[in-house]
């Protein structure tokens, strides 16, 4: 499903909680939208979902407009809201079929095998969900989300509050259900962002100021410096001599060598092993210096205040 944000704005009274938004979500993608809290993430689902409607510009799905496309929308989307409510008293079969029967999906003690297998939760089928842990609760509602074979998955915040082990169960069964569907996965977990998504949407202050792929964002905002960890008689002046002063950064001493940082817009990591060589430099390490997401974030995020 291709769904289109055109210049979409929404106020709740004299808050502004969008200005201006608009980007596109085409089938298959795995998408993460992150931004600061009370950026406008929740908003944007929430008229994504269908909940609420813009006060001007336009959504579409598949070109179908969103005042018409309600029906659409409910067929075709699952979502998991962040904290996940469940009703802890209801045996997990129960709720899932219940759930099933509301969206209208027919067979449903089939389909709760079917996902409870997909999931990797079958043994909890017949336990109640005030029994499961954390991890198999967001499993259940992630069976809850995708009942009824939705074309968009939009999950808010699925590894809030799961162990380091529970969130890499859950990042591999978002990267399987992306390659079926698309999803939007909002979370201010960053790492959970590169490690699952391929694409990010960063909001800040009701607009949108990056989309774009993750890895072309962090080559983009690449800092074009270079690490060197150097031991020998001499390092820091020879290095100055060499690729000019105002380019070498000493950063510390460690392990009996020289940390520096090299400042160059070219690849100059082979020129720098050749130096050591040339001068009987031990060169103990040889990095590129990569801007993390955080990093990304933090400095955009900085810019729109």
């Amino acid at each position: 499903m291709n769904i289109v944000f055109e210049s979409v704005s929404k106020s709740f009274g004299r808050k502004k909680a969008l200005n201006n938004v608009s980007f596109r979500c085409t089938s298959g993608e795995v998408i993460g939208f992150v931004g600061p809290n009370g950026a406008g993430k929740t908003t944007t689902m929430r008229l994504m979902l269908g909940f609420i409607y813009p006060d001007s510009g336009k959504i579409t799905y598949d070109g179908v407009f969103q005042d018409s496309a309600i029906p659409y929308i409910r067929k075709n989307f699952g979502y998991l809201p962040e904290n996940n409510p469940l009703p802890e008293e209801m045996i997990v079969a129960d709720y899932l079929e219940y759930h099933a029967r509301s969206k209208g999906v027919k067979n449903e003690v089939q389909r709760v095998k079917e996902l409870s297998k997909e999931l990797d939760f079958k043994e909890y089928l017949l336990q109640p969900i005030s029994n499961l842990s954390k991890g198999y609760k967001q499993r259940v509602g992630l069976a809850a989300a995708l009942i009824s074979d939705p074309e968009v998955l939009v999950l808010d915040e699925p590894q809030e509050g799961l162990d380091p082990y529970q969130r890499i169960e859950i990042r591999e069964l978002i990267r399987d259900l992306g390659k079926k569907r698309t999803v939007i996965l909002s979370t201010h977990i960053l790492t959970e962002v590169v490690e699952t998504c391929k694409r990010i949407i960063l909001i800040n202050q009701g607009e949108v100021i990056l989309d774009e792929d993750i890895s072309a964002a962090l080559k983009r905002f690449s800092t074009k410096s270079f690490y060197a960890l150097v031991k020998g008689v001499n390092v820091l002046e020879a290095f100055r001599q060499r690729f000019g002063n105002e380019k070498i950064e000493h950063l510390e001493d460690k392990e009996g060598a020289k940390l520096l940082r090299i400042w160059s817009e070219k690849d100059i990591r082979e020129e720098v092993f050749k130096f050591c060589v040339e001068n009987q430099f031990v060169l103990l390490e040889l990095s590129k210096e990569s801007p993390t997401l955080e990093q990304v974030f933090l400095k955009l995020t900085e810019k729109a205040r």
